[in-house]
């Protein structure tokens, strides 16, 4: 289920141009934000961000975010389009039994993800 987060920058750690960990003030979670541009993020800065928990690692995934500080805005690739791509390249060729099996798979699991990108986006 996405959540919608916002607050000031309490401490980040850049781990490439386009991934960064940092927490918010009064928000008691480490939040992972990977974007397709690099990200702007510093100490102070006013954050609002959407995305949903994992509860394997306890981290905050997020999809979006919106420096509002600044006033930047970035997402996460959005994997809908290639997601389909996938499903009717798998259907089309289904008689190559190899296709079918991890193709159409794959390509729904990234039209979700690519749906959740979206509804994030519309969050925001």
């Amino acid at each position: 289920m996405l959540e919608k987060l916002q607050g000031k920058v309490e401490t980040f750690k850049a781990i490439s141009r386009r991934n960064v960990q940092f927490e918010l003030d009064g928000v008691n979670r480490v939040i992972e934000l990977l974007v397709e541009d690099p990200w702007v993020i510093n100490k102070g800065d006013n954050v609002t961000v959407v995305g949903e928990m994992n509860p394997t690692n306890g981290k905050f995934y997020a999809f979006v975010y919106r420096n509002n500080t600044k006033g930047v805005y970035g997402k996460t690739r959005d994997t809908y389009v290639h997601g389909l791509i996938y499903v009717i390249a798998g259907i089309f060729f289904c008689w190559g039994i190899f296709p079918l099996f991890t193709h159409v798979p794959t390509g729904i699991r990234m039209m979700k993800e690519g749906r959740k990108i979206r509804e994030a986006a519309i969050m925001l």
